[in-house]
């Protein structure tokens, strides 16, 4: 009786350290999904693609508490550095804008949360070439990328830098939320800059023809 009272006593107590742990992850998985529709306001409170990249970028660097977020949008294949956390201006063919391109670019490739040094727990391995090479020339102990996500297709990337600390399995669960939640939202923007400069194309294509054509002589 008395080793049944003790068993029964250890099966209570391992029980309410279960409901508390699982409270605990609950909280933070809320957490991550308050830091997301965050970065969602702020890209839907700007009208260009730029502004609303650095807004999301300066946003997250902020709540998260890292070194640097980048972000970047995919150009016929290719990703574009859009935005750096903190930087107005950038150097894209710099050195370190070509590293994160490719730290990004190996995220989109794979359609996967991508984090150096490799989590176990985050699932399975994934080719974390690019975000070694960025984490060296960047002097960061840890580098998490995340693809963006439209409507059946990547449309992007996003990159977090950590010079203290590595990211886990719940920094990799916030990557799927923010792809998810802000993909859609540059996918809209960049449907609507492409608009826009297919427009601009138009006007200047006809005002040329005007200039050098056969007709319109009141406009030569």
């Amino acid at each position: 009786q008395r080793v049944l009272r003790q068993l029964l006593w250890g099966l209570g107590w391992m029980q309410a350290l279960l409901r508390r742990r699982r409270a605990m992850r609950d909280h933070q998985v809320l957490d991550r999904a308050a830091v997301a529709l965050q970065a969602l306001q702020a890209a839907h409170q700007h009208e260009t693609v730029d502004e609303a990249a650095l807004a999301v970028v300066n946003d997250l660097a902020t709540s998260l508490r890292v070194d640097r977020v980048s972000l970047g949008l995919l150009v016929r294949g290719d990703v574009r550095l859009r935005a750096i956390s903190r930087s107005a201006w950038f150097e894209r063919k710099s050195d370190l804008g070509q590293s994160l391109e490719n730290a990004m670019e190996e995220a989109t490739d794979q359609e996967a949360c991508v984090i150096h040094p490799q989590v176990p727990s985050a699932g399975q391995a994934r080719v974390c070439v690019a975000q070694r090479d960025l984490a060296i020339r960047a002097g960061a102990a840890s580098v998490l990328s995340a693809p963006l996500f439209g409507h059946g297709s990547v449309v992007g990337a996003i990159t977090l830098e950590r010079h203290e600390g590595t990211f886990d399995a719940d920094d990799a669960l916030l990557g799927g939320l923010l792809g998810e939640l802000i993909g859609p939202a540059f996918e809209a923007q960049l449907r609507l800059e492409r608009w826009f400069a297919g427009r601009a194309q138009v006007k200047l294509r006809t005002a040329y023809d005007r200039l050098v054509g056969p007709r319109w002589p009141a406009a030569k």
